[in-house]
């Protein structure tokens, strides 16, 4: 599987370059569970390369937000599709996550929290 990850600032950012399928939904989430353990900071899932989604996705997501949530950490996911992001809003799990529309929303929603 195609991913990048970056640190950049205090997040660490996961980007699939490649739809999160059934054959590769358990590297995308070893990917999601290293940084996690490794990392001390929030992640950022960039799902700009991921057009399709289904339930390996779906099971995908669910575990980075409740890995990050066990773990005190934020998850945020950025440049969501509107097909994915259908589906997440039809499998109800969209409240589980930060959606951003990119890294630029993320950090200016991030620091006027810090301000409040």
């Amino acid at each position: 599987m195609q991913i990048a990850i970056t640190q950049k600032d205090s997040c660490s950012i996961i980007e699939p370059r490649e739809d999160i399928l059934l054959h590769n939904s358990s590297e995308f989430k070893n990917h999601i569970n290293s940084v996690l353990e490794k990392n001390s900071s929030d992640i950022i899932i960039n799902l700009s390369n991921v057009r399709f989604a289904d339930s390996a996705l779906i099971a995908s997501l669910i575990f980075a937000s409740k890995k990050a949530q066990l773990l005190g950490k934020e998850c945020c996911l950025i440049n969501v599709s509107y097909h994915v992001l259908k589906v997440m809003q039809i499998s109800q799990i969209d409240s589980f996550f930060k959606i951003c529309k990119d890294e630029q929303e993320f950090t200016k929603n991030s620091f006027s929290q810090l301000s409040m």
